[in-house]
């Protein structure tokens, strides 16, 4: 999306969620007056898919002044079975300092795989990245205030993958950016033909791989400033020739919270580097020449 169309989304996001949280009762720490974040997290059905020997389900969920999975939508195979897609909503609150406990976005998604000579096909796409005006946005962030303002951020994440038989494999790959570029990936594939990768390849052929943990983050706003924090996230096989033989099963969840929202204090100049200053302006005014003075001496 173009960067002048995307200023003018969050604009209107932040102009919106300014509105809103005025008006809100809602009990919890709210964003400083100015301050707004929206967010809309996509099941990319057209991109996913089960074939019949394949058992998949999740749902992805935004908690909304601090209640958890206030929205959600639940999907099976490749398509929604429960609630809205995308949802689309306003993220007031923030979790005062204690990572994971702020409004957010997440998903939880389980796969679970059998094939008995036939190739299995199968692809859960979470997209909370996407840059289409019609389906979803990364999360935003917009600070319409005099003020500048430090964003506190964790993503906590736990995924595993186990592949076992003739061919069998799985893939689970979660990926974080900032206003577009990367700046956190975590990947697991076992696979029993090609071997696995853990971030990196690693010595074995299918077996059980996990990764959890926490990622934090935090940038700063000036006035009149924007963001954009999107996580993509997938569990799928093996894309070209499928599983052909053999188990496998995959399980991923991960939560991206807003922690904290504080004010950073303006830059103060320091009383010795005023004094210097004032200093250095009085001394290059007594090394004038009076011009009528340098006249009369000539």
């Amino acid at each position: 999306m173009p960067t002048s169309l995307r200023s003018l989304v969050c604009a209107t996001g932040v102009f919106l969620t300014v509105c809103v949280s005025a008006l809100s009762a809602d009990a919890g720490v709210m964003h400083p007056p100015g301050v707004g974040v929206f967010a809309s997290p996509y099941f990319d059905g057209p991109n996913s898919f089960a074939t019949r020997g394949v058992s998949q389900q999740g749902r992805i969920f935004a908690t909304v002044a601090g209640v958890p999975g206030a929205r959600q939508a639940r999907f099976e195979g490749g398509r929604i079975v429960r609630g809205r897609n995308p949802i689309r909503t306003f993220l007031p609150h923030h979790g005062d300092g204690v990572v994971g406990a702020g409004d957010g976005i997440g998903a939880v998604v389980s796969t679970e795989v059998f094939a008995r000579g036939r190739p299995q096909f199968f692809r859960a796409d979470l997209d909370f990245d996407d840059t289409s005006l019609f389906r979803s946005t990364p999360m935003l962030f917009g600070n319409l205030s005099p003020n500048i303002y430090r964003f506190d951020l964790s993503l906590s994440y736990a995924h595993h993958v186990f592949a076992r038989g003739p061919d069998a494999g799985i893939r689970s790959d979660l990926d974080l950016e900032l206003n577009g570029r990367e700046i956190f990936t975590s990947e697991l594939i076992s696979d029993t033909v090609t071997g696995n990768f853990r971030n990196r390849p690693v010595r074995g052929f299918g077996g059980l791989l996990r990764e959890r943990g926490v990622h934090q983050f935090s940038f700063v706003l000036s006035p009149f400033q924007f963001a954009s924090v999107g996580v993509d996230y997938t569990l799928e096989g093996p894309p070209i020739f499928g599983m052909a033989d053999g188990y496998a099963e995959g399980h991923g969840r991960f939560f991206l919270s807003i922690d904290n929202v504080t004010q950073v204090p303006e830059p103060s100049l320091p009383i010795g580097a005023i004094l210097l200053g004032m200093g250095c302006i009085r001394w290059r005014r007594s090394k004038r020449v009076d011009p009528r003075a340098a006249a009369t001496a000539s």
